[in-house]
């Protein structure tokens, strides 16, 4: 009786999702720009079907800049955004041959209900106003910035194609729901935290995440395909797994001056990091720098209590699926005792005081513990 309340309740909310969809669509007006350059708020340099001119859109509308669709408005504008303003989506540049640029300038702020695709030849200018959007959708090598007072809302899909880039500073909370960096694309992490429940990278020629900042906290999983290149810095985290799927990609972290962490993966079975291709490769580089303690660049979650990975870990070092480098001193494999198994070493620098002694016995000891992994 529970299942069949179960799944009546869950097509019930099926059906109202897809009938809330359509009432949202069916009501939704077109509005294209007529002019080559204006302030967003001129009714008079909007087209829609219905009424014609005279109104700007609002937050249940979809406007067009830089498009020749609707009927009227021009392939190449520019439109000035001044104040606070909504809407369901944006277009800039519908088409290959289409030119749309949005300049958002100090004390505006447009919301998206729905997803912003750039296309064509467009831009966003960002002068001091801010976005707020759950998806986007980037063409033709086009770029985009996310700043830090822009808001990036829950469940929506960030993706990347022809060679397009989007530059990251942010800490919204979010989490996207997927992340697709395809074709040649660029996902530059500048600042902030980006938040994804699922990444993938690469789908005919590789995608590519590049850092100068910032954090990358994958909740789930990291899809690799087609030689895709993964740079990683101390403080990421995959949730569950990453996945080096085809075409010899590259996840490869390099810890800068004095970080003495790593990456952290936490689904702890053996299948939560998978290599499928010989040139698959986890590149892991020490800064160098020797530090009393912990230093180390990589820990796995151990599959349970008893249990750790570093059988699985040595044999894809043997393999060269896992490279380590830079290490001042002999790093190890080793369950660490608190749930991880680590890629890593303690280090020592100069004498150490008398009192301290006992304390680096101890650490010594636990070191050299070794379980092979189940």
């Amino acid at each position: 009786m529970l299942r069949t309340i179960s799944r009546r309740a869950a097509i019930a909310a099926a059906a109202f999702s897809v009938s809330s969809l359509l009432i949202q669509t069916t009501f939704a007006t077109d509005f294209g720009y007529t002019a080559a350059t204006g302030d967003w708020t001129t009714g008079a340099n909007w087209i829609d079907p219905g009424a014609g001119t005279g109104v700007s859109p609002g937050a249940a509308d979809n406007a067009y800049i830089g498009a020749s669709y609707p009927g009227g408005a021009i392939s190449t504008a520019a439109v000035s955004l001044t104040s606070v303003e909504s809407v369901n989506y944006l277009i800039l540049g519908q088409s290959l041959t289409d030119a749309g640029t949005l300049d958002l300038q100090a004390g505006s702020s447009l919301t998206i209900g729905s997803y912003l695709q750039i296309g064509g030849t467009s831009t966003v200018l960002r002068n001091g106003g801010s976005l707020t959007l759950p998806s986007l959708t980037i063409y033709a090598a086009n770029t985009l910035d996310i700043v830090s007072g822009d808001t990036v809302n829950a469940g929506g899909s960030f993706q990347l194609y022809s060679a397009s880039t989007l530059n990251y500073d942010n800490s919204s909370a979010g989490p996207i729901y997927q992340t697709n960096v395809y074709d040649g694309s660029t996902l530059n992490l500048q600042g902030g935290t980006f938040h994804t429940s699922y990444l993938y990278m690469g789908s005919t020629t590789g995608g590519i995440v590049t850092r100068s900042g910032g954090l990358l906290d994958v909740q789930n999983t990291a899809y690799l395909y087609a030689a895709s290149t993964l740079n990683l810095q101390a403080g990421d985290q995959i949730g569950q797994t990453l996945y080096f799927v085809s075409g010899g990609s590259v996840a490869s972290l390099v810890q800068n001056a004095n970080d003495i962490t790593g990456l952290t993966l936490n689904g702890g079975s053996a299948g939560n990091l998978i290599f499928t291709d010989p040139n698959d490769v986890l590149s892991l580089t020490f800064d160098g720098n020797v530090i009393n303690g912990l230093d180390w660049v990589f820990r796995w979650a151990n599959p349970g209590i008893g249990f750790d990975h570093v059988g699985d870990i040595n044999g894809w070092i043997t393999s060269g699926n896992i490279v380590v480098l830079g290490n001042p001193q002999p790093y190890s494999v080793f369950d660490n005792g608190d749930g991880f198994t680590y890629i890593g070493y303690i280090g020592e620098t100069g004498i150490p005081e008398p009192t301290s002694l006992a304390a680096i016995a101890l650490s010594a000891c636990m070191f050299m513990r070794r379980r092979r992994g189940a």
